[in-house]
């Protein structure tokens, strides 16, 4: 709700959307993640959808298995949309694209 608010404030964001985690067929979610959010936001009359997967966490770090991130995007593949992190660490928010975790393994 926090993250939410503040892409409201900010005043570029047309919506948000929570997903539903629930997948259809079982043993889907094996291949796909479902990322928590879709959003819209609008950039110079452009309007501009993106799955956001958001993370909270007083580490320095987010620790995520390959995999997880893997079904995270292969969701956005299948449905093309680009695919965001969200990361609040401590009180501050940050949203990034996936390829800036590198310091995960590849599997």
């Amino acid at each position: 709700d926090e993250l939410c608010a503040i892409f409201h404030w900010l005043g570029q964001c047309r919506l948000v959307h929570r997903l539903d985690q629930f997948q259809y067929p079982p043993g889907a979610w094996k291949e796909y993640r479902v990322p928590d959010l879709f959003a819209v936001f609008e950039v110079a009359g452009t309007r501009v959808p993106v799955l956001i997967e958001v993370k909270v966490s007083a580490q320095n770090t987010l620790s995520w298995k390959p995999d997880y991130l893997a079904g995270l995007q292969r969701y956005a593949q299948l449905v093309n949309v680009p695919l965001l992190i969200a990361w609040k660490h401590r009180s501050f928010w940050t949203l990034f694209e996936p390829r800036h975790l590198n310091w995960l393994p590849r599997t």
